[in-house]
């Protein structure tokens, strides 16, 4: 069983209503930034209190490309 095949096919209708082939969608996203951005939000779990997470959150959050649209 290929897990990570499953998902990147199923990633690929998630994201804006399944316009993109898994193909187009790996040549569109950093693989890396999104790795690296998953492990900066894990390490705030062990950086911050539980009442202090909601802003680090927010912190990282408001850095990311498109943010302005979550504002």
């Amino acid at each position: 069983m290929n897990i990570g095949k499953n998902l990147k096919k199923n990633a690929s209708i998630e994201v804006a209503n399944g316009s993109y082939t898994p193909f187009q969608l790996a040549e569109i996203v950093d693989k890396n930034s999104i790795i690296s951005t998953a492990l900066s939000f894990l390490k705030l779990t062990y950086q911050y209190p539980i009442k202090d997470l909601p802003k680090a959150i927010t912190e990282i959050i408001i850095q990311l490309p498109g943010s302005e649209k979550w504002q």
